[in-house]
């Protein structure tokens, strides 16, 4: 029943068009399966879970106080970044940045001494350089 809506869905999205759909953990697995077919997986964008009063009545043994929300995109690379940030982040942070670069961190406590390859491509506003190997922790 709801296959043909959402093909009709995708139909009237414009290339840049995002879709929310909201649905329980009973469906979920088989939306999912839909939406990928339909949409295409490359273009799922995330899986939002909304926690929910929940009823609690009629619910003995385990409580479910949330729902799905599936986010496909008609076309992921035309998908940009939100313009709206949460109010409680900091004004230090990174996403008020332009750019936003991700950084290796290497040999710290947590990681043992090892080579770091970076992928061609990789940003750097080095044009050459050395980084020297470390042998403490």
């Amino acid at each position: 029943m709801i296959y043909p809506r959402l093909q009709l869905l995708h139909k009237l999205l414009t290339k840049d068009g995002v879709i929310f759909i909201s649905i329980d953990d009973n469906e979920h697995a088989n939306l999912k399966l839909l939406l990928d077919e339909i949409f295409g997986r490359n273009n799922f964008i995330t899986n939002f879970t909304w926690k929910t009063e929940g009823n609690f009545d009629n619910q003995p043994k385990i409580k479910i106080n949330h729902e799905y929300i599936l986010c496909y995109c008609k076309t992921a690379n035309l998908f940009g970044h939100p313009k709206v940030v949460d109010p409680n982040i900091k004004e230090g942070s990174k996403l008020f940045k332009d750019e936003i670069r991700n950084t290796i961190v290497k040999n710290g406590p947590k990681n043992p001494i090892s080579e770091v390859v970076l992928p061609l491509g990789f940003p750097s506003d080095l044009e050459n350089g050395v980084i020297e190997a470390r042998t403490n922790s």
